[in-house]
C-alpha cells in the first residue's frame, strides 16, 4: 500500500502492501472520497481502490489540519496507516488521529484493458480520417501498483514500423497513469490496418497481460494499380483503381468519353470497398494516333493513365518489319557458313 499523505505543509509519506484477497465494496456510498470535517481537521481518501491480485496498490490520503498547528508541520512530521484511522504527529502539540470508515480495495484477478484514443491533428475522432493527418493514437491505463508500473506496447496487423513514447502522469483523481502515444501520418497503406496496445503487469510470480485495439480508416485520393490492353481482332482494356471513398472509373477514347454502345461495351467489377476494375471491348477500327485513358476520381481528388491504341494490322506490320533485319542477318550467317564448310572441302580434296 503506498499511503500518500498531503498536508497544508506538503508533507507526504508513502507505504506499501501486497494485495492478496478481495475486500468488500460499500455499493451504497455515492461520493468517490470520503471526507470527515472538511474544515480545519478534515480528511479525505477514495472509497474505492481497485487493486491487481498478487500486486501492491497505491491509497492516496489528503488532510488538512487546524492553522494554530501549521508550525508544527515539519519535515520531521509523520504520518501513520492504521486500521482504523490515521495518526498525524509533528512537533510541539500537533498530534491527531482520524478515524472514519476505512477505503475499501477491490481485488480483481485480471488486469482490465487499457483505454485507446484517436487524435487526428490534436483533435479526438472517433470516424475515418484524412490522409496527409497528424495522427497520434493514445493508450492508457492506471498504474495499480507505483513501485512497479506496467508497460505499454505497440503492435499491428500489417507489422508497421512504429514509433512510440510513453509517460507516467496523474490523472483528474490524482492517480498515476502510464500512456504510451503512436505518432505518424496517415497514408492510404494504413487504411484497415489494426493497431494493438498491450499493457503488461510484473506479478510477484508472473507476467499478466491485456489488450485493446483501434482499426484505422483512411479517406485518400483515387490511385490507379493496373491498367494493361490485350489486341486481337477486339481491343480488350481493364482499369483497377481504389480510393477512400470508393472511386468512379471513366473512359476516354482520343479525349471523348466512351459509353456502352454498338461498337464499345464497359463493364465493372467491385473487388472490395476501395477497389473497382473497370473493363472495356473496342470493336472499331483503330488509327496509329488513337489513345485510351482511364480516369478514376472521388471526392478527394482523381488520377488518370494513358495508353497508345495500334490496329491489328499495324501490330502486324510492325512486326513483319521488326522481323526483316533478323532475317537478312540469318540469311548473311548461313551464306558465310556455306562459304566456309565448302572451302574446308576444297581444302581437304587438294
Amino acid at each position: 500500500m503506498d499511503g500518500n499523505l498531503r498536508g497544508r505543509g506538503g508533507r507526504v509519506q508513502d507505504e506499501e502492501i501486497m494485495v492478496d484477497e478481495e475486500e468488500v465494496v460499500d455499493e451504497e456510498e455515492e461520493q468517490d472520497l470520503w471526507c470527515v470535517w472538511c474544515e480545519d481537521w478534515s480528511i479525505s481518501l477514495p472509497k474505492k481502490i481497485e487493486a491487481l491480485s498478487g500486486s501492491c496498490v497505491t491509497i492516496n490520503c489528503r488532510f488538512d489540519i487546524n492553522s494554530e498547528y501549521d508550525k508544527d508541520l515539519t519535515d520531521s512530521a509523520a504520518g501513520v496507516w492504521l486500521k482504523d484511522g490515521t495518526d498525524i504527529e509533528g512537533n510541539g502539540g500537533l498530534k491527531w488521529t482520524y478515524t472514519q470508515k476505512s477505503a475499501f480495495i477491490d481485488v480483481i484477478d485480471f488486469p482490465p484493458n487499457p483505454a485507446v484514443q484517436m487524435f487526428e491533428d490534436q483533435m479526438e475522432v472517433e470516424e475515418e480520417v484524412l490522409e496527409g493527418s497528424s495522427m497520434c493514437l493514445r493508450c492508457s491505463a492506471k498504474t495499480l501498483c507505483s513501485s512497479s508500473p506496467p508497460t505499454l506496447t505497440w503492435s499491428s496487423t500489417d507489422r508497421l514500423h512504429l514509433n512510440e513514447s510513453s509517460r507516467l502522469q496523474l490523472d483528474q483523481q490524482n492517480q498515476t497513469e502510464i500512456i504510451s502515444d503512436l505518432n505518424f501520418t496517415a497514408t492510404h497503406l494504413q487504411h484497415g490496418v489494426t493497431f494493438i496496445c498491450t499493457i503488461t503487469y510484473q506479478l510477484q510470480q508472473r507476467k499478466t497481460t491485456a489488450l485493446n485495439f483501434i482499426r484505422l480508416r483512411v479517406q485518400y485520393g483515387p490511385k490507379i494499380s493496373l491498367f494493361s490492353c490485350n489486341r486481337t481482332n477486339v481491343t480488350v482494356c481493364l482499369c483497377e483503381a481504389h480510393g477512400n471513398p470508393s472511386p468512379k472509373v471513366e473512359w476516354f477514347l482520343s479525349g471523348r468519353p466512351v459509353s456502352n454502345s454498338a461498337n464499345t461495351s464497359i463493364s465493372e467489377e467491385r473487388l472490395s470497398s476501395t477497389d473497382l476494375r473497370s473493363f472495356i471491348s473496342l470493336h472499331q477500327s483503330l488509327t496509329h494516333t488513337d489513345t485510351l485513358q482511364c480516369v478514376t476520381t472521388n471526392t478527394h481528388g482523381n488520377a488518370s493513365k494513358q495508353i497508345q491504341l495500334v490496329s491489328s494490322l499495324q501490330e502486324m506490320t510492325h512486326c513483319q518489319l521488326t522481323l526483316i533485319p533478323l532475317l537478312v542477318i540469318l540469311t548473311l550467317i548461313l551464306i558465310l557458313y556455306a562459304l566456309t564448310v565448302g572451302f574446308g572441302l576444297y581444302k581437304i580434296r587438294q
